[in-house]
């Protein structure tokens, strides 16, 4: 199983989120890292044998969910996010709120090294985005209810049984920084419904979490505030899954 540590990028600095309130996210502050520069805290994930970051571009998320960005306008702050985000070297999934095939082939562009782009429920307009082979979906949910734009988790499940190699992340959004936990019921749900790698995300807490997750067969792990707290350890995770 992999762990995964998450780097939530807002205004050049590595952030701390809680229940996806994202304008009111704070630096982070880490027993990891005693920095919240992204390159330096994605430099100690790799110390710890961590071979995969999960990277959210917050201002491009917020730009796009307010409508202030399409295509190939970047906000200011969304620019010199990318070149952090280019500076990292490990393997990288990237959250860019992407939409649009427009979005897909300009993020694409910058020809990102070891990294696959997320295409969010949250943000995602374009359904035939998910045949693309080099694309991460990410299940976004909040309070329980799927985060779309316009469609259901129904039509999403047959999508996916039709790309079996998309890989999948489900992100319970509200969960994020609570350390309340995973919501099992959906994870368990998602895992029976489709034939894909499964990542999850949002409210891990404690070891328990990540046995559960790989008793049901979860592939691997995103993980943020519990690692910054030291309450789960990044070298004994590493080494035990």
């Amino acid at each position: 199983m992999e762990i995964i540590p998450v780097l939530d990028v807002l205004e050049e600095n590595a952030v701390h989120g809680k229940s996806g309130n994202r304008e009111s996210y704070f630096p982070v502050k880490s027993v990891i890292c005693n920095s919240s520069n992204p390159v330096d805290l994605s430099n100690a994930y790799i110390s710890y044998g961590v071979e995969k970051v999960y990277i959210a571009d917050l201002n491009a998320i917020i730009a796009k969910n307010k409508n202030e960005m399409t295509g190939k306008f970047l906000n200011i702050d969304s620019e010199k996010n990318l070149e952090i985000i280019r500076k990292i070297e490990c393997d990288k999934i990237i959250d860019f709120g992407i939409s649009t095939l427009l979005d897909y082939e300009y993020y694409k562009s910058f020809d990102f090294k070891n990294a696959k782009l997320i295409i969010g429920t949250e943000t995602l307009v374009d359904l035939e985005l998910i045949n693309k082979k080099d694309v991460i979906l990410s299940l976004d949910f909040k309070n329980g209810e799927l985060l779309s734009k316009g469609y259901n988790f129904e039509e999403l499940i047959e999508k996916l049984n039709q790309n079996p190699d998309i890989p999948v992340i489900v992100l319970d959004i509200s969960s994020v920084g609570t350390l309340k936990g995973l919501n099992y019921p959906l994870i368990e749900k998602v895992v029976k419904s489709i034939k894909n790698t499964v990542y999850v995300g949002g409210g891990v807490k404690n070891i328990s979490d990540m046995e559960k997750c790989k008793s049901l067969g979860v592939s691997g792990v995103l993980i943020g505030t519990s690692l910054h707290n030291g309450t789960l350890n990044l070298k004994n995770l590493i080494e035990k899954y």
